[in-house]
């Protein structure tokens, strides 16, 4: 079937659009948004559909972008090719939306070259278009034969190691780095290519959880003692829960003792996590993850609560705010929730960010640490929402972060962050490490702007808008891993 003239053009005049949009960049410097336009604009012909169907596919595949949406391209050209020609209005529509789409990533451009500057943002955005990365943390929880079996498979898969310069194998078609990544405190390894999903071992427990190396880096930071009560305030879908617990009792000290289950007079002193999420999705989530990652004879040490606690005494020794965020990583991965971008939206976060921190301090023993975290790279909801805690909160605080030397990341002013153009591709991440150092006073004047209810709407407004978007490469399923 031939391709009329006037839709070739139209086609082309909102690829040109998409293509002029962030700086000029050419499709290999942008090409986590490029690389639909770039399958689509190739094509001086106008082949069969199936034909085209499986071209989509090889050129995907060459490109390495896992990301690529092959049914929604599919479904764009055979749209083209078997139905009439659009609309004039049909026309007009696209040509909105190309606009308003560009006017989208301008903007966004704009915002965020005035924080990081044009030449480092151009850098960072090229990173932040690629496919996310993500490390298997080791169970601990799982049998030893179980771990042994997990890595015997990923090594003997790997041809290239970070301890040897090469295993030779002469089967594989082509090489598989295998690294055991050295920053963080849990055994975690990278391999370049995909994950087999998590097995079993023979008590029902997984082997190990996929997350971003920088996620484990926060729970590092909360530095977590065999006798802490910690809260990890919006904990789901259950990663960062699943490194404190890990810290929390199998530490040597705990390993050496009779019985976790002990409760005796000679019983060690071993602390308690609460797991908090307010969305029921995300809550039932995390559930899971306790369930097929801890054993039941440890799961009494863990509590998953739905509801935003307000702090009438201090009850923890440590507290994790994984707060929502914009995710602008996520952003770009998903153009649907890109398009949903503008400026607001990170100030609006960072409102709320502030409010749940404000109330969460006041849950922390004298002594206690805060960690707070983010995966946004926007210094609204980073540094500024901590300068403003810090400013008025309810009780003292310090900041104890800045005595801390990280491995990979950089120091902002007032925490600590790593960005995927200079740390191989992991993170965005940010956090802050606050120590609570005396009493403090409910301040009256706040009161009324923030009560109970307002609180809570507040927090749970902001998880079920986030649902999907927030989601910290949730090991539970794999539809995001590529």
């Amino acid at each position: 079937m031939v391709q009329p003239l006037r839709m070739r053009r139209s086609l082309s005049s909102l690829l040109s659009n998409f293509k002029s949009s962030f700086f000029k960049l050419d499709n290999e410097e942008c090409r986590h948004f490029a690389i639909s336009t770039k399958i689509l604009s190739d094509s001086r012909t106008l082949p069969h559909h199936d034909k085209y169907n499986s071209s989509i596919d090889t050129r995907a595949e060459s490109d390495g972008n896992a990301n690529v949406d092959i049914l929604a391209l599919r479904a764009l050209r055979n749209q083209i090719i078997t139905k009439k020609p659009l609309s004039k209005n049909k026309q007009k529509e696209l040509s909105r939306k190309s606009l308003q789409y560009e006017a989208i990533l301008n903007s966004f451009s704009e915002f965020y070259s005035r924080q990081y500057g044009k030449e480092r943002w151009k850098s960072l955005f090229e990173a932040m278009c690629k496919p996310a990365k993500h490390v298997a943390m080791v169970n601990n929880f799982a049998s030893s034969e179980s771990i042994e079996r997990f890595l015997n498979s990923i090594t003997q898969a790997s041809i290239v190691t970070s301890d040897h310069n090469s295993i030779q194998d002469q089967s594989p078609k082509k090489e598989i780095h295998f690294e055991k990544i050295k920053f963080v405190d849990i055994p975690c390894y990278s391999i370049s290519e995909r994950f087999s999903p998590p097995f079993k071992d023979e008590k029902g427990v997984m082997t190990y959880y996929l997350l971003d190396a920088a996620s484990v880096m926060v729970v590092k930071a909360l530095d977590v003692k065999p006798t802490d009560n910690i809260l990890d305030l919006c904990a789901a879908p259950g990663g960062k829960s699943l490194a404190i617990l890990q810290h929390l009792l199998l530490s040597s000290k705990v390993r050496r003792t009779q019985d976790v289950n002990d409760t005796g007079d000679g019983a060690p002193d071993i602390g308690h996590l609460t797991s908090n999420e307010l969305s029921p999705t995300r809550r039932r989530r995390l559930k899971q993850v306790i369930t097929d990652y801890v054993p039941s004879s440890y799961q009494h040490k863990i509590k998953i609560a739905s509801e935003f606690q307000s702090f009438s005494m201090s009850a923890y020794d440590k507290i994790l705010v994984d707060a929502p965020c914009s995710s602008e990583r996520h952003l770009l991965s998903d153009p649907t929730e890109f398009s949903k971008w503008k400026v607001s939206r990170t100030k609006n976060n960072a409102k709320k960010q502030y409010k749940m921190l404000l109330d969460a301090v006041k849950g922390l023993h004298i002594g206690g640490i805060l960690v707070y975290a983010t995966c946004s790279i926007s210094k609204l909801e980073n540094d500024e929402v901590v300068k403003r805690l810090l400013e008025n909160s309810w009780v003292p605080l310090e900041e104890v972060g800045q005595n801390f030397h990280w491995e990979i990341g950089e120091k902002t002013e007032k925490g600590w962050i790593v960005l995927p153009d200079k740390c191989d591709g992991w993170g965005p991440l940010y956090f802050s490490v606050l120590k609570r150092v005396g009493d403090g006073e409910f301040r009256r004047k706040e009161l009324t702007k923030f009560n109970r209810k307002a609180k809570y709407e507040t927090t749970r407004n902001l998880h079920e808008d986030t649902d999907e978007e927030f989601d910290d490469y949730n090991a539970d399923t794999f539809e995001h891993i590529p």
